[in-house]
């Protein structure tokens, strides 16, 4: 018993893990419940039939086990395919979390808007889009538009692209795969010159946003981390594309701002897990 412990302790076990081949039938699950996800208004097996290439017979296994384990729901009139409530209620738990760092982070946000007189927001990922969490403007805003819940996508824009970082590889290359939509000429469209600029905002710890999706408005963002040092939202500051050469300045403060917020979510979580 010793020795066979000794062969299959817990970090030899999970080497030998890490070295398995992925899995092909996960794969499948995996982008075929992605793809249901790009589409909150549903969207029907002869589509996903086109978006994935695989054979008639696997794709209907799939949906029909995802459909009976309720990760799926399909509508018996129109026929499409949505997320189930097994999976919207793992959602609630992402929304609960969305809460706690919403209030932690509103201070903050207020107070660096104040001192720099820009527009500031604070965005998480919800699936294959940025979602604005909270924001406060100054009196002169740009974004006027701006509301909390507005979507933006994940490649455009210095928010968006610190989020975009968080998938997986295979989530991203589906991502550049449905018709990246080019909204100005600054747009990043290309997955390969995405992961350059991934390797950029990795080495300086903050994203440039130089008109990417609104031409004339540029940004930076930081990244919000929880306490394993994961992305889990992003600060950030927009204002016009000619006052890009302040953005130094504002990348010190902002940085400040989303160490600020990152432990007071760190703290509120662990002092909420010690009162259970």
């Amino acid at each position: 018993m010793v020795k066979w412990f000794h062969i299959w302790n817990y970090k030899e076990l999970a080497m030998k893990i890490t070295q398995y081949p992925d899995i092909p039938i996960f794969d499948k699950i995996d982008e075929v419940m992605s793809l249901i996800s790009l589409h909150p208004t549903g969207i029907s097996a002869i589509d996903l039939l086109k978006e994935t290439g695989y054979p008639r017979t696997t794709l209907y296994r799939i949906l029909y086990q995802l459909e009976k384990k309720g990760y799926l729901t399909l509508n018996q009139m129109t026929r499409l395919y949505f997320l189930g409530p097994k999976l919207l209620y793992l959602r609630s738990s992402d929304i609960e979390q969305h809460s706690i760092l919403q209030n932690c982070a509103s201070p903050f946000l207020i107070q660096l808007a104040y001192k720099i007189n820009q527009t500031v927001k604070l965005s998480v990922r919800v699936g294959f889009s940025s979602e604005v969490l909270c924001h406060t403007g100054s009196s002169e805003s740009l974004l006027t538009h701006l509301r909390v819940g507005t979507i933006y996508p994940l490649h455009a824009g210095a928010a968006s692209k610190i989020l975009l970082s968080t998938l997986t590889d295979r989530e991203m290359r589906l991502y550049f795969s449905m018709n990246t939509v080019a909204y100005t000429s600054s747009t990043i469209t290309a997955l390969n010159v995405m992961e350059q600029e991934f390797e950029q905002i990795k080495e300086q710890g903050f994203a440039l946003d130089n008109g990417e999706y609104i031409a004339n408005i540029g940004g930076i963002a930081v990244p919000i981390t929880d306490k394993n040092e994961h992305i889990i939202a992003a600060a950030s500051i927009a204002f016009h594309i000619k006052e890009m050469e302040k953005n130094q300045a504002y990348i010190t403060d902002l940085k400040e701002t989303a160490a600020e917020i990152s432990a007071a979510f760190r703290s509120l979580l662990e002092g909420r897990t010690t009162n259970i």
